[in-house]
């Protein structure tokens, strides 16, 4: 069971003496490979625990770099070219049967899960999720370029359960060129007037250089954490670690392996993902890696480390990493709620038994696949290419299924008179009106348009935005300040600033309420205050006549709703701090939704009532009370939405012919614009009162 050097990509050995044994047993590596995947096991399960674990990943990379790198460039050295048919042929062989099966299975079971607006092949903007469009990626071995593009991340509201291909495709990307980094440093070498030893390491030393500075460049943009330019310095890192220890026979010191596993260990206790990743720190992991890959460091593990579990886990790692996410992200979605740590546990005890099924029925038998002949080449192309037509197709024929379900771009033969917010109550749909605004497949990206765009900031985000000013110069300034849940009404009031009544600025940030203390999550406080003492700076600087403002009130922290006194406090602490004089109009919070009304109203597109909130459920009552009584005592003017909102005992999803949500908890622009007859009092008697 012990691992061969080319396991890890069916790559060609590398040993210490440059020799090519049949059977060059490494423990370190699958001890290595032990770690790195039980790092990112621990970091998706539970990242409190293990806030770095997501290093595994990085690791993985330079064993790839050591394994199939190193075997590239022995082979093109060796010969001045590269077999890409035979080496594309084993890489297939050992990466795409198990994942393919992985695809296809995770599809499936996504679709039958989740309503057919989350598998629609079209009629969902590229923007948002959809699983046929996601596992169609992941076949093609181009998740990472997908998700970079649409600025996914593990932390999303809904997560892809497809997201942990971003690695694979990395991988592929690398494979690719790799071969041609073989065949131009061997061609470098070979025109090297005085062909020294110090030919190839100076080249490799002048290209992890380059890499180094091309990765911190590349980890500083959006997407940055799934740009193929950004990882390769880790793969080279692997190469080089091969490249010396084959032509120097460098054999690694206790103290040396002591070292790597150290800064290995350490990184993935320490260490957060930051929004810029890869970065300086991600050297530290490498160096960690590159020091246990030294040959010689197998005789040294011991204890844990050359146990049979750690050896197994080591032998299955690809199979564990290819089934720990989906089940994880199904499982939410079946739950309809994150897994508790016990179901966790539960979760991890399914992960192993499918994992030993696919090493054992998928993995190993497609690895084992003879590849010498034109026959068995023949064979074995076929035999690679089942499961992967078998997934495109089940990928395809889904998305395609829920793009012509009815449910989808569809609506009932009714249609619903225009909403008047200044009328209340609205009139409640007991259907999705054929004319309903948004439809309920785009209403996730029914956003305020801020202008300038990209106004509103994102919580992790650090750079400054603005000026974000709009309407005429003459007309009194009007300061919108909070969280998301502000911003949701920038439409109302931008457009009385179309009207010309106000001329408004705005300062958003999501997941930074602007009560003091009150975050999406507690590590963000610092981000977050200082957000705050940034923005407050401004507004003062600003002297707006009226300033608009609000703040989701269901945050929770560690799996606990935030408490009506912390709010209260984040409130005094605001009114403390915010220019005397300037009457502030609160807005009352809105309801929230166990699910996205949009896709519940997918699924129930004749009968919408199900996806209504009672309203004795749709608010946290006692926070809204609480809060909306400190802010009068403060003389903010309330604005309450409740019953705008809500009827006496419901608060639906449709009002008129308009969808109320985007999400969960938050408005559609729709909705926010159309509310400005509902806004505009309010700000009015707030001008007013600054005058008088």
């Amino acid at each position: 069971m012990r691992a061969r050097l080319a396991d890890f990509a069916g790559a060609d050995p590398i040993v210490e003496n440059g020799s090519t044994p049949a059977r060059a047993s490494r423990r370190d590596i699958q001890a290595l490979r032990a770690f790195a995947v039980l790092a990112v096991i621990g970091y998706h399960y539970w990242p409190e625990l293990l806030p770095g674990g997501f290093i595994g990943v990085d690791v993985f990379f330079v064993i790839s770099g050591y394994l199939v790198g190193g075997a590239l460039m022995r082979e093109a050295s060796r010969t001045g070219r590269v077999d890409m048919r035979g080496f594309m042929l084993r890489r297939a062989r050992r990466i795409l049967p198990a994942a393919m099966v992985v695809i296809a299975v995770t599809v499936v079971g996504a679709s039958l899960l989740s309503s057919p607006v989350r598998s629609a092949l079209w009629k969902v903007p590229w923007s948002e999720g959809s699983y046929s469009r996601e596992a169609l990626a992941a076949v093609a071995q181009v998740s990472n370029l997908l998700f970079a593009g649409r600025h996914v991340d593990y932390d999303s509201a809904v997560p892809s359960p497809f997201l942990h291909f971003w690695s694979l495709g990395v991988e592929t990307q690398f494979y690719l060129l790799m071969p041609l980094v073989a065949v131009g440093v061997a061609a470098a070498v070979a025109r090297a007037s005085n062909r020294s030893e110090l030919v190839e390491p100076l080249v490799l030393a002048a290209l992890s250089i380059g890499l180094i500075d091309l990765m911190l460049v590349v980890g500083g943009t959006d997407g940055g954490f799934y740009n193929p330019l950004g990882r390769l310095a880790e793969f080279v890192a692997g190469v080089v670690v091969a490249r010396v220890a084959w032509r120097y026979r460098t054999r690694a010191s206790t103290a040396v392996v002591a070292l790597g596993w150290s800064l290995l260990f350490a990184t993935s206790f320490l260490v957060a993902l930051s929004q810029h990743w890869p970065s300086f720190v991600t050297l530290l992991p490498v160096v960690g890696a590159m020091a246990v890959l030294l040959p010689g460091s197998a005789l040294r593990v011991a204890g844990l480390g050359r146990s049979s579990l750690v050896q197994g886990c080591g032998d299955r790692s690809y199979s564990l990493y290819l089934v720990h996410w989906p089940l994880l992200v199904l499982a939410g979605i079946l739950l309809d709620r994150e897994p508790s740590n016990l179901e966790r546990i539960v979760i991890l005890a399914i992960v192993a038994v499918l994992a030993e099924a696919l090493y054992r029925y998928v993995e190993q038998p497609a690895r084992r696949l003879p590849i010498e002949s034109v026959n068995d080449r023949r064979r074995a192309v076929l035999r690679i290419a089942f499961p992967t037509v078998v997934a495109f197709s089940s990928a395809l024929a889904i998305g395609i299924a829920s793009s012509l379900s009815p449910t989808v771009g569809s609506q009932v033969a009714e249609r619903y008179a225009p909403i008047d917010l200044a009328e209340l109550p609205g009139q409640v749909a007991t259907s999705v009106p054929v004319n309903v605004r948004p439809a309920p497949e785009v209403a996730s990206v029914d956003l305020p348009a801020f202008s300038p765009p990209h106004c509103h900031e994102t919580s992790g985000q650090d750079e400054r935005t603005g000026p974000c000013i709009v309407g005429d110069e003459g007309a009194p300034l009007v300061v919108l300040w909070g969280d998301s849940h502000a911003a949701q009404w920038y439409p109302a009031l931008a457009l009385m600033a179309d009207q010309g009544t106000i001329r408004l600025e705005s300062y958003t940030k999501g997941g930074c309420s602007p009560l003091a203390g009150i975050t999406a999550d507690d590590s963000l406080s610092g981000r977050c205050l200082e957000w705050l003492e940034w923005s407050l700076a401004q507004i003062v600087s600003s002297e707006p006549a009226a300033i608009v403002s609000t703040s989701k009130l269901s945050y929770h922290w560690d799996d606990s709703e935030v408490s009506p006194e912390a709010y209260v406090d984040g409130l005094d602490w605001l009114g403390r701090r915010l220019p005397a004089g300037v009457p502030v109009v609160w807005i009352s919070d809105n309801p929230r939704f166990p699910e996205s009304p949009g896709e519940c109203a997918v699924r129930h597109i004749h009968e919408v009532e199900p996806c209504n909130v009672p309203r004795l459920e749709a608010f946290p009552h006692e926070v809204q009370a609480d809060v909306n009584h400190a802010a009068r005592e403060r003389g903010f003017g309330v604005l309450d939405m409740t019953d705008l909102f809500c009827t006496e005992s419901s608060c639906p999803i449709i009002l008129g012919d308009i969808l109320v949500y985007r999400d969960d908890d938050h408005v559609t622009a729709t909705f926010a614009e159309a509310s400005a007859p509902v806004v505009e009092p309010a700000v009015l008697a707030a001008l007013e009162a600054q005058r008088g």
